[in-house]
Parts: structure tokens; C-alpha cells; sequence
């Protein structure tokens, strides 16, 4: 089934003072606009799995063994069940992801 989703319809819902976003579920999956605002700081690890693009500003991700920076323009894909988190950011970040789990 096709489905079509108009972003410019939905409410920003808060989720603090650093970010909003605008979401569809679909079963097991979100799909989802996501804001980051300057002073963003993720504290707990998130293991759900996400494929995404950063539409504006960048983010640095932490894992286990390694930090990745993804910059405007990017792509991201992160398995299910890989521990991750978000750095602090500098600037407004915007992504578009769909997350499974």
C-alpha cells in the first residue's frame, strides 16, 4: 500500500527544550522529522535502528568503539540493537529517519 506523507501537515510535538519532531507510525516503524536544537546533549544510549538523511546543520554520533560526523547531505544507517547516542550540538540540525524497533 502507498501512502503519502505531508510533513507541512503535522504538529511539531516537543520532546524538550532542545527538540521537536513530527512523526508517522507505521507498525514497528517511524517515520519522522527530526529538529536538534544547539545545546541538544542525548545522556542515554538508544539501540534502535534507524536509516536517515540530515537535511540541515550536522551531528556527531558516539558508538561503542567510534564517534561518526554526519553533515548536511549525509545519509545514516545504523543496525537495530547498535548502541549509539548523539554528541552536543553547535547548531540547529534537522533530519528526516525512519526508525524500526
Amino acid at each position: 500500500m502507498n501512502r503519502s506523507i505531508d510533513f507541512n501537515d503535522l504538529e511539531w510535538k516537543q520532546l524538550n527544550e532542545f527538540a521537536r519532531e513530527k512523526t508517522v507510525v507505521y507498525g514497528d516503524r517511524s517515520v519522522r522529522l527530526l529538529e536538534l536544537r544547539s545545546g541538544f546533549l542525548e545522556l542515554d544510549w538508544c539501540v534502535r535502528g534507524h536509516v536517515g538523511y540530515v537535511i540541515k546543520g550536522e551531528l556527531e554520533i558516539q558508538f561503542d568503539d567510534r564517534t561518526e560526523k554526519f553533515s548536511e547531505g549525509d545519509g545514516l544507517h545504523i543496525e537495530f540493537g547498535e548502541p549509539h547516542k548523539a554528541l552536543q550540538l553547535r547548531q540547529t540540525t534537522l533530519l528526516f529517519l525512519i526508525d524500526e524497533g
